[in-house]
């Protein structure tokens, strides 16, 4: 009886053993790493398609695979200006993942009214968010961005911007992660004026990377929405793989605005948004967000991400961190470890 049970217990732990290795001990597979950069994801890869050039098919933006991808996330202030230890910047991705984000948007200062930025710098929070499964839009700065900014500019900064862009794109050439946005909040020109200086960009950014992803964002007069994305349906941008972007917010006096999901529905159906959706473009939200001041703003910011979800859009809320600017009221977060505050469980919750 003692030699059969002897037996027994050999012959379960020969079988045990020879899975185990394979199942533990086993070198990861070369073919199953994927690496950009100096970043090696290994058998944690980020979510599907982060790792393939991303493109638009009709109001959708589709990985390699044809799956749907929702640019969601958190949008954040001057790149690499957050913090100055790089490894507490570096973390700032990692929370933005434990949260659900897919997206971070940088707002990146440009000429012609700021020096060229620090690519290096720019290229490490790239290579930061996309070690964390996390795309990158890239959205130019030109300045502040009321009034007539546009309005302003001379052939010479006009160019000035185009050759801006045209060392960005060299600098990410085919970089999967990177999604460009041309321009925040235009104002002060007219929708003809916007989409003849868009067309010109875009092709200077194409003509260098053919299929990289650009965001053309509304026209915008101090943050509120002009013409908005009507330039579209009466003129038309004329290029493929573009994402039409909004910015909305509520300010810490706004009462006026309608808050409920039916009247932001008919706000951005009035703006040419939901014509875009429904016309075959898809559209972004790259900023958004609510003064915690205002006592309606929660109930705006609600129905506003339901509404954005109804529609598949993609967004991205202002501002992660506890940033001790104008957009303090609109934090995103308490701290730099990724504690949400009221507007960041919001996001979280919709998400």
């Amino acid at each position: 009886m003692r030699l059969c049970r002897a037996i027994t217990t050999f012959l379960f732990l020969t079988i045990i053993m020879s899975i185990v290795p394979s199942v533990v001990s086993s070198p990861i597979a070369q073919s199953d790493i994927v690496t950009y950069g100096n970043i090696s994801y290994g058998d944690m890869p980020p979510p599907d398609g982060s790792l393939s050039r991303l493109h638009v098919s009709g109001n959708k933006v589709v990985n390699a695979q044809g799956q749907q991808v929702l640019l969601r996330g958190a949008a954040g202030g001057a790149y690499g200006n957050w913090l100055g230890d790089s490894q507490e910047q570096q973390n700032q991705y990692t929370y933005m993942r434990e949260w659900g984000c897919s997206t971070h948007m940088f707002v990146v200062p440009m000429p012609p009214f700021w020096d060229m930025p620090d690519l290096d710098i720019l290229e490490a929070n790239v290579e930061w968010a996309a070690a964390n499964g996390m795309y990158s839009l890239i959205d130019c700065y030109e300045s502040w961005h009321v009034g007539d900014i546009f309005g302003t500019f001379t052939e010479a900064d006009w160019t000035t911007w185009k050759n801006a862009w045209a060392t960005v794109a060299t600098r990410f050439v085919g970089n999967p992660n990177v999604i460009y946005g041309i321009a925040v909040e235009p104002a002060g020109i007219s929708a003809q004026t916007w989409v003849t200086r868009a067309r010109e960009c875009i092709d200077v950014i194409r003509a260098i990377d053919p299929d990289v992803i650009i965001v053309c964002e509304a026209l915008t007069v101090n943050y509120w929405l002009d013409d908005g994305l009507n330039y579209q349906r009466t003129i038309g941008i004329n290029r493929p793989n573009i994402i039409f972007d909004l910015h909305m917010y509520l300010f810490q006096n706004d009462y006026t605005t309608d808050t409920s999901y039916s009247g932001l529905l008919a706000y951005l159906d009035a703006k040419g948004v939901i014509w875009c959706h429904d016309n075959g473009y898809p559209v972004i939200s790259q900023q958004c967000g609510y003064d915690s001041r205002n006592a309606n703003g929660e109930t705006w910011c609600r129905n506003l991400l339901q509404l954005y979800n109804d529609y598949d859009f993609s967004y991205t809320n202002w501002v992660w961190g506890p940033v001790k600017t104008d957009s303090e009221w609109l934090n995103l977060c308490t701290d730099w470890y990724g504690t949400p505050s009221v507007q960041g469980l919001v996001l979280q919750e919709y998400l």
